[in-house]
């Protein structure tokens, strides 16, 4: 079961949100304050909209994350001053010790 219950000061005033979660096996409620991305999407979703527009807002939202990494990475490339060559060269994988049983 979940919930949202929203955090108030002692005037009464909204001033936060946690989620109440079950946890599956035990059933205790875990309490999880959302994020501020989670809040904004939740005052977004008051009104039903279409499923034609969740897609459209997911695709949007996984777009501007894709962007973000991209750039990061970019701006890494450019400062260790990779080139192509030196990726395809690169050993990426994990050394592991073989022992015997």
């Amino acid at each position: 079961m979940e919930s949202i219950q929203y955090i108030t000061d002692i005037e009464g005033r909204r001033t936060g949100l946690f989620f109440n979660l079950r946890h599956p096996q035990t059933h205790e409620v875990l309490k999880k304050p959302l994020s501020n991305l989670q809040t904004e999407l939740l005052k977004l979703y008051v009104n039903n909209i279409p499923d034609e527009y969740l897609k459209d807002i997911r695709l949007l939202i996984a777009k501007y994350f894709a962007e973000k990494v991209t750039t990061e990475a970019d701006k890494i490339w450019d400062e260790k001053k990779y080139k192509e060559d030196d990726l395809l060269n690169m050993h990426l994988r994990t050394p592991y010790k073989i022992t015997k049983i």
